[in-house]
């Protein structure tokens, strides 16, 4: 059985099949409508080296503005909230620590796919925080544009670099 990490699960909105055993639903905030299986922050995982297959990463795009933007629109009684950031140097620290903790739990041959909107950051700015540990092997993405913003959403695979030793990883 190969084993996922969803390291950012919330109410597991990615994914059809909500229970699914192959699947750890990893997240920091209990009080969410679907419950992690796991309840952690990514940048410290309770897991041993080289365990997970794939790991799916999709960190909170927006710093937190006390605004609604931040409610998930498909929560009927608003009370889901999504994840935020305070500053854009508290997120390179996040991204920094999630991706040291994902290159250690991950297999060699595994993969992470890493989900990003652009809306608040732009991805030019945290892709050198993967270059130095992490090969992209392939990149999508989508334009949407609204009445009030334009952003584009990414769907990054990356593969860990194998030649490196611990004391490379930044």
């Amino acid at each position: 059985c190969k084993l996922i990490l969803d390291a950012t699960a919330g109410n597991r909105h990615l994914w059809t099949k909500k229970d699914d055993p192959r699947v750890i639903f990893l997240d920091r905030e209990p009080r969410l409508k679907l419950p992690p299986t796991v309840l952690a922050d990514f940048t410290c995982l309770p897991f041993r080296d080289k365990i997970f297959h794939h790991i799916l990463f999709d960190p909170p795009h927006a710093p937190f503005s006390g605004s609604s933007i931040h409610l998930d629109p498909q929560e009927q009684d608003g009370a889901s909230f999504w994840g935020s950031f305070e500053s854009t140097r508290r997120l390179l620290i996040m991204l920094n620590g999630a991706q040291r903790e994902f290159h250690r739990t991950l297999r060699d041959s595994g993969l992470l796919i890493w989900k990003w909107n652009d809306s608040h950051t732009d991805l030019y700015k945290l892709i050198p925080i993967f270059k130095s540990n992490w090969e992209e092997l392939w990149r999508t993405s989508r334009r949407t544009i609204s009445a009030i913003s334009e952003s584009t959403t990414y769907w990054i695979f990356l593969a860990k670099r194998l030649d490196l030793d611990q004391d490379q990883l930044s």
